[in-house]
């Protein structure tokens, strides 16, 4: 997660990235997961994710719970105050 937080995709193989214009990550799916990046800010001159949004796929996440009710899909939204630290490049 510590790649996807940066706004990059994780070493090994990922099934997707979309780029904005200027060439940061809008989305990417990696590891049975969906990331978003909704919005960016400049943090000592890098461009930084500022809003995180990570989607599990179905069938990524199982929740052994006794119960053979589906549950909903697992997300998780970050917003990002500050960073910390020297930046490092990917």
């Amino acid at each position: 997660m510590s790649y996807w937080v940066r706004g990059l995709p994780a070493p090994g193989k990922h099934d997707g990235i979309g780029l904005d214009y200027g060439g940061r990550a809008r989305h990417l799916t990696q590891r049975g997961w969906q990331i978003e990046y909704p919005e960016y800010r400049t943090f000592q001159g890098v461009e930084l994710p500022n809003r995180i949004v990570i989607r599990a796929l179905p069938g990524t996440v199982t929740l052994d719970r006794g119960d053979p009710t589906p549950v909903d899909p697992i997300s998780v939204k970050l917003v990002i105050g500050s960073w910390s630290g020297q930046p490092k490049a990917g």
